[in-house]
């Protein structure tokens, strides 16, 4: 009878101990909170790091802040967006808040209209979309132009405000350079002249045009002293 005992204990251990391996099969560590959490309630990125719903959010909340950290990516890797937003079901805010960002990022930069009303600065759309040069904001209701990015001006040309104006006059006598795709003021500090915006135009920092029209020639290899 005690070895029946012995054999019936040991069948009990082991089936235990089986269910137990299932289980914990089941669940993985958050790269994150380090909390244990289900297989069928997690994000695995390409790295094979894991990612909790509420650790995906906050993760997915700080790429969009910065562009330059978009898309969602963990070790430098690129996390699939279908993935990302399978992970954000239940965070429904967030889900929304990634697919505008994707939709204004997708936009070149120097296409892009915002909000000039400095409380609000949503993102309107690409300029190309809009055939009136009225563009109101269905955040605030405030109008803009859709040609110099400022507030609606009935009845007068577009014009630059004073504090642009008088920055365009100090980038003149300075030497720096305008993109010419969004027209932002660059200050090259070193490096060659081949000068990439942030909009993701390429251009020479000597002539101010295209890399591809440069009319120097040799701007690539010519560096400023």
């Amino acid at each position: 009878m005690l070895f029946k005992f012995d054999t019936d204990l040991k069948k009990v251990v082991g089936k235990l101990w089986r269910r137990h391996l299932r289980a914990k099969k089941r669940t993985v560590e958050c790269i994150s909170c380090f909390d244990e959490v289900t297989l069928n309630n997690v994000l695995r990125a390409p790295c094979k790091h894991n990612y909790c719903p509420s650790c995906l959010a906050a993760l997915v909340n700080e790429s969009i802040k910065d562009e330059s950290r978009f898309p969602v990516r963990c070790c430098k890797k690129k996390v699939p967006t279908t993935r990302v937003l399978k992970g954000l079901d239940d965070q429904s805010d967030v889900k929304r808040a990634l697919l505008a960002k994707m939709c204004e990022y997708a936009t070149p930069q120097s296409k892009r209209l915002y909000c000039p009303a400095k409380e609000c600065s949503s993102f309107l759309g690409a300029d190309s979309s809009f055939k009136s040069q009225r563009v109101p904001c269905p955040a605030c209701q405030k109008v803009s132009c859709k040609w110099c990015r400022r507030p609606m001006h009935e009845g007068s040309l577009c014009v630059e405000d004073e504090a642009t104006q008088q920055l365009r006059c100090a980038a003149i006598s300075e030497g720096w350079q305008t993109c010419p795709g969004c027209r932002a003021v660059v200050q090259r500090l070193e490096g060659c002249n081949s000068i990439m915006c942030r909009c993701g135009v390429n251009f020479c920092y000597l002539c101010g045009m295209k890399m591809k029209n440069c009319r120097h020639g040799q701007c690539l290899r010519v560096n400023a002293s």
